[in-house]
């Protein structure tokens, strides 16, 4: 709820900033009509803007320890390649990828400074998941590499740019949290979960079970 209700938050924000851009725009006084327009202009871009932003702090979510991030089910595809099936809140979507080990990325959007002295608790979204060959040999094609899970409004994404300027932004901690890696075994299921000491998948069915104990 907390991020929900960060989103509406700077919706409104730029909803406000959008309504006063306009009415500059449609002003019928001409007087220093050029700067009027492209104060306009500006401001109606900020507003866009801040309702991209407001839908990527959306798609992230507080986590409860007892929830299943996602299920993951695997089948073979073509060509050596593989069908990730993954669901999560009852949605199913597929993805294409090659090699035969898997690990799940998980974005944490967490907070510093003044924001974390108020209380604001970090968020968690589901990145992707990444394939490889044991063999570091071979390498999968890049189209086949990974499956993003969850995908930036207009590649507005505020969590890649608070990463990439880590040292600079005071406000906002975001991390990368990485899975062991597991086998890409046809007809194995798995599922897993965010702890405060990561991310742990469970086999879910004999044939994953089987497979993790191999790779022990």
């Amino acid at each position: 709820m907390q991020f929900i209700g960060l989103a509406v938050f700077v919706t409104v924000i730029a909803v406000l900033v959008l309504t006063l851009g306009v009415r500059i725009l449609l002003r019928g006084n001409w007087f220093l009509a050029w700067f009027r327009g492209s104060l306009g202009i500006v401001i109606v871009l900020v507003a866009a803007l801040g309702a991209a932003v407001a839908y990527d702090l959306s798609t992230y979510q507080q986590n409860l320890p007892s929830e299943t991030l996602v299920r993951i089910s695997i089948s073979k595809s073509v060509d050596k390649r593989f069908e990730l099936s993954v669901t999560r809140q009852a949605r199913t979507e597929s993805y294409v990828v090659e090699g035969d080990l898997w690990r799940l990325d998980v974005r944490e959007l967490g907070w510093q400074g003044l924001a974390e002295a108020i209380g604001l608790q970090p968020g968690y979204r589901l990145d992707r998941v990444k394939t490889i060959f044991s063999d570091n040999t071979r390498q999968p094609i890049a189209r086949y590499a990974q499956a993003k899970l969850e995908q930036s409004w207009f590649d507005i994404d505020l969590w890649l740019w608070a990463y990439q300027n880590r040292k600079t932004v005071a406000l906002l901690a975001p991390k990368s949290i990485k899975s062991n890696y597991y086998p890409l075994l046809d007809g194995a299921s798995f599922e897993a979960r965010l702890t405060e000491k990561g991310i742990v998948v469970l086999a879910t069915n004999d044939v994953a079970e089987r497979a993790v104990r191999t790779k022990k």
